[in-house]
C-alpha cells in the first residue's frame, strides 16, 4: 500500500491517517523507553537540554503546557525526544500532552519561532526581576565555572532563595565604564550576608568610578584595570572564572583595607551563604576538579 518508507513504520497505538489527537497523559520512564525507539529522523540530541529538563521533573518544578510529545501519521516521533530523555534520566513519571497524527511535513516548523527569553517570561508572568537579578543568582547557586543553562523556574528559584541580597546588589547602580559582570557581583551579594554592607556598597562605588580616596581602596582599582584589561588567566580559564576568583581576593582586601598591589586567586569560598559549611566550596562551581588546573595557575 502507500505510506511513508518503512524506517518511518512504527508499531503501537498510533495508526495512519488518524486525525490529529493531544491526550493529557502520565509518561512513565518504561514507556519513554519505548516511544524513544519510534524516534526514526529527529534533531541532533542536546545534552545539557535533557540534563535541564531532568533537573526540573526531579525537584518537582515540571509544569504541563500545551507542549509534549507527538507522533506523526506514521507512528514515529515528531517531537519530544529531549523531554522523553529526560524523564529517563530523572526516572520519574510525569504529565504531558501526547499528540498522534501529525503530519510529518510538520516536523519541518517545529519550534521554529523565535524562543522566548528569561525577560520574555519574567514579563509574561508579571514578576518583578530583572536579567541582572537572573544571571548574579545563576553565579551564586550554580558557579562561575558551570556552563550549563538553568531554566526559567529553576533560575526564579535561584532569584527567590536570595532576593533580598540580590535587590540590595542589583540597586547599587551599573559601573560609568560600563563593566559590571555578574561574576564579581554574585561575590558582592554573597559577602552582603556577613559582611559590613556600607563597605561593600563603598567597593562597588570605587569600582564604578575609578576613584579611591585611599590606599585601603586600591583593591577595587586592581580589580577594575585586570577586567579592563582583558587578560585573563591563562591555560584554558574562562573570563568569568578569573573573574570570580580575582573579585573575591579583591574584595577581602577592600574589606580589610588592606592597600592591593596585586590581587591573588582564591582556593577556598571566602563568602559562603547560609546553608553552606564554612570555606569549603570552591569559588568557581560546585565541580571541584575542572577547577584545579585554573587555580594553579592562579596561586602559582
Amino acid at each position: 500500500g502507500e505510506g511513508r518508507p518503512g524506517r518511518h513504520q512504527a508499531r503501537g497505538n498510533v495508526h495512519r491517517g488518524e486525525m490529529m489527537d493531544p491526550k493529557l497523559m502520565t509518561i512513565t520512564p518504561e514507556i519513554a523507553e519505548q516511544w524513544l525507539a519510534r524516534n526514526t529522523d529527529n534533531r541532533r540530541i542536546r545534552p545539557g537540554l535533557i540534563k535541564a529538563l531532568a533537573s526540573e521533573i526531579a525537584e518537582g518544578r515540571w509544569q504541563v503546557t500545551h507542549q509534549g510529545i507527538a507522533f506523526d501519521e506514521y507512528g514515529a516521533l515528531l517531537d519530544g525526544q529531549h523531554r522523553l530523555r529526560a524523564i529517563i534520566v530523572a526516572d520519574t513519571p510525569v504529565s504531558m500532552y501526547v499528540t498522534t497524527g501529525a503530519p510529518h511535513s510538520s516536523f519541518a516548523v517545529v519550534d521554529s519561532g523565535a524562543s522566548r527569553s528569561f525577560i520574555d517570561r519574567v514579563f509574561a508572568s508579571g514578576a518583578d526581576v530583572s536579567k541582572e537579578h537572573a544571571a548574579i543568582a545563576r553565579v551564586i547557586e550554580l558557579g562561575a565555572g558551570e556552563t550549563r543553562r538553568a531554566s526559567y523556574l529553576e533560575t526564579m528559584g535561584f532569584i527567590n532563595k536570595h532576593r533580598e541580597a540580590l535587590d540590595w546588589v542589583v540597586g547599587l547602580g551599573g559601573s560609568k565604564n560600563g563593566r559590571r559582570p555578574a561574576s564579581m557581583m554574585a561575590v558582592v551579594a554573597r559577602a552582603w550576608y556577613t559582611r559590613d554592607r556600607a563597605r561593600l556598597a563603598q567597593f562597588v562605588e570605587v569600582f564604578s568610578t575609578g576613584a579611591a580616596n585611599s590606599p585601603a581602596d586600591w583593591a577595587a582599582i586592581r580589580l577594575r584595570d585586570f577586567l579592563m584589561s582583558g587578560k585573563f588567566a591563562p591555560k584554558g580559564a574562562t573570563a568569568p572564572m578569573a573573574t570570580y576568583q580575582k573579585s573575591e581576593s579583591a574584595i577581602d582586601m577592600f574589606l580589610r583595607g588592606v592597600p592591593a598591589t596585586k590581587l591573588y586567586g582564591t582556593r577556598a569560598e571566602l563568602f559562603p551563604v547560609p546553608g553552606e559549611f564554612g570555606a569549603t566550596k570552591r569559588n568557581t562551581g560546585k565541580r571541584d576538579g575542572a577547577n584545579e588546573g585554573f587555580r594553579r595557575t592562579v596561586e602559582g
